[in-house]
C-alpha cells in the first residue's frame, strides 16, 4: 500500500521486473477495452496510457480508465491530477509511451 499524494503516480520504465510487470499490465488492460474510452478509436499498447485510482487504505481500485496518448493528454491528464488531490486515494498512471520506451 502506497501513500496518498498530491500528484499522480507515473509507472517509470526500467530494466527490472516491475518495469515488466507495469508493461504486461497495460497490455492486458488494451486488450480487453480495445477502443479508447475518450475517442473510440483502437488503442496500441505503445501509445495508450492508463489512469487507475485506488482508494489507498483498502487498497482496492476506484477508477480505471485506458486512453489514448492524445486524449490522455488533452482531457484525462486534468482528471488524474484532480483526483490526486483527493483525500485517502492514490492515482497511477500507466503512460505505454514510458513503458515502451517511445518517449523519457
Amino acid at each position: 500500500m502506497s501513500a496518498p499524494s498530491n500528484t499522480p503516480v507515473i509507472v517509470q520504465a526500467d530494466s527490472g521486473m516491475d518495469a515488466a510487470v507495469n508493461r504486461e499490465f497495460l497490455r492486458y488492460l488494451v486488450s480487453k477495452q480495445i477502443t479508447c474510452a475518450e475517442t473510440g478509436r483502437v488503442l496500441d499498447v505503445r501509445d495508450a496510457v492508463a489512469v487507475e485510482v485506488t482508494h489507498t487504505p483498502t487498497d482496492r481500485c476506484a477508477a480505471l480508465q485506458v486512453t489514448t496518448a492524445d486524449a490522455y493528454d488533452r482531457v484525462v491528464a486534468d482528471r488524474a491530477a484532480s483526483s490526486a488531490e483527493l483525500e485517502d486515494y492514490t492515482v497511477t498512471v500507466y503512460d505505454g509511451r514510458i513503458l515502451f520506451g517511445r518517449r523519457s
